[in-house]
């Protein structure tokens, strides 16, 4: 019985501390990069900043014109995807050391599921049949709502998992680009895959903590992976593509 008891305290103790650990704000948070690390890794994020304002600039003047609205509003959701992944995660990693980087951490790793949801967007738009629009809507978005919802209310858990997740949700998606590889230019199915790619070589990087300079290479990746699928979007909203 004491051994018995012994065991539920310890249980007790180790849940309490994941609580904490959970809702925490002050707890510790590991940023072993040095200033000529952060430096580097701010170039990256103001490279990405003003990539993200000429984008959206870009890409807007090519909307306006068009007729198809569900397309005009689904690049809109690209768009806006867009600059809240950039905008929180160079916040997040220029942020100093405080409690409110530990909530920056969360909103950045939230972001990245509403990029990947958004992204594709623009390719559910062409599907024709309404009741496998309406599926791939659904589980695109009850996805995304569920593991931004993980890493809001349980920041620091299941970060491996989650990378997992962003993985196979990119590339699951890319499945959707290949359905539709007979309507589309070769250059865009070529420039979907080639951002897959970018993204899953930078997550090597990313698991690389003893390498120097091994954040600001990971987003280096992370910023090609979504330059080749901004133009691959791009491609289609200014000529126009739409399924035979």
């Amino acid at each position: 019985m004491r051994i018995l008891s012994n065991t539920l305290k310890a249980h007790d103790l180790q849940t309490e501390r994941r609580r904490r650990a959970i809702v925490d704000l002050t707890a510790p948070i590991d940023w072993p990069y040095s200033p000529v690390e952060i430096r580097a890794d701010l170039l990256i994020h103001v490279v990405g900043l003003c990539f993200a304002i000429s984008a959206v600039l870009a890409m807007t003047a090519v909307l306006a014109p068009l007729s198809d609205v569900e397309m005009q509003v689904d690049v809109a959701i690209y768009l806006i995807g867009l600059l809240l992944t950039l905008s929180t995660s160079a916040a997040f990693n220029l942020w100093p050391i405080s409690p409110a980087k530990w909530l920056l951490r969360r909103l950045d790793h939230s972001a990245i599921y509403v990029l990947i949801a958004s992204t594709y967007m623009p390719f559910i738009a062409r599907v024709q049949q309404p009741g496998v629009k309406l599926a791939l809507l659904v589980s695109l978005w009850s996805t995304t709502a569920a593991g931004a919802t993980v890493k809001l209310l349980m920041p620091g858990r299941y970060d491996r998992l989650a990378l997992v997740a962003y993985l196979l949700m990119g590339w699951c998606g890319l499945t959707l680009c290949r359905a539709q590889a007979d309507t589309l230019p070769p250059a865009v199915n070529w420039l979907m895959i080639g951002g897959g790619v970018s993204f899953s070589v930078g997550v090597v990087f990313h698991l690389w903590r003893r390498l120097r300079f091994q954040n600001a290479i990971w987003h280096c990746f992370v910023l090609m992976g979504i330059v080749l699928h901004y133009f691959a979007i791009f491609d289609i909203a200014s000529n126009g593509h739409a399924p035979h």
